[in-house]
């Protein structure tokens, strides 16, 4: 028992909850920035924002085309 009091009045004890309480709060920060925030925009998603991402997707399809062979609509049959 008279251990357990040195810690608590070293201040051991305290270091160790602030440092947990601060990891705590970072995990917290880190899964609302990638987890919930893109799951937030993606529902409400301003109009200048989704112009600006099909307008990227638009971009990227036009560069693709070039660097990859279309495929026919309609496929060749053997009775041609």
């Amino acid at each position: 028992m008279d251990t357990l009091i040195g810690l608590i009045a070293t201040g051991v004890v305290m270091n160790v909850i602030v440092i947990a309480v601060i990891l705590l709060l970072l995990v917290a920060a880190l899964y609302f920035v990638f987890i919930l925030l893109p799951g937030l925009t993606f529902i409400v998603l301003p109009d200048w924002l989704e112009d600006r991402k099909f307008k990227r997707l638009n971009r990227l399809q036009e560069e693709l085309k070039h660097h990859v062979d279309i495929i026919p609509e309609k496929p060749k049959t053997l009775d041609t």
